[in-house]
């Protein structure tokens, strides 16, 4: 699942079928790692934290920022896919907090 196409389809594919995973990038991570794991018959709640982390690449399992800033470019692209209002001002809100921050480090 390392192709960013791929990944790309599924994303959408959730964030069309499932409203929840358009404000939650943890809901939408564990309905994709679902999906993945469903596809190649693996038992994701039979993994441990440590088994799941040092496995990921090995079962094709996509990291999280790849599906969060694929989810971020989606919603970008297809408004209709946007998460709620609340959760929109609140991304927006810690982006801009975010971007002060980086800002300031980078001053020192």
């Amino acid at each position: 699942m390392n192709d960013l196409n791929t990944t790309t389809k599924l994303v959408k594919y959730i964030l069309e079928n499932n409203q929840q995973t358009r404000n939650s990038d943890s809901f939408l991570y564990l309905k994709v790692l679902e999906h993945v794991a469903n596809q190649k018959g693996i038992h994701l709640n039979g993994l441990t934290v440590p088994d799941f982390l040092t496995s990921m690449n090995v079962f094709g399992f996509p990291g999280f920022e790849t599906v969060r800033r694929t989810r971020q470019k989606i919603q970008a692209e297809c408004p209709d896919l946007a998460a709620c209002d609340k959760v929109q001002a609140m991304r927006i809100e810690n982006e801009q907090a975010f971007k002060a921050y980086a800002l300031g480090v980078l001053d020192q």
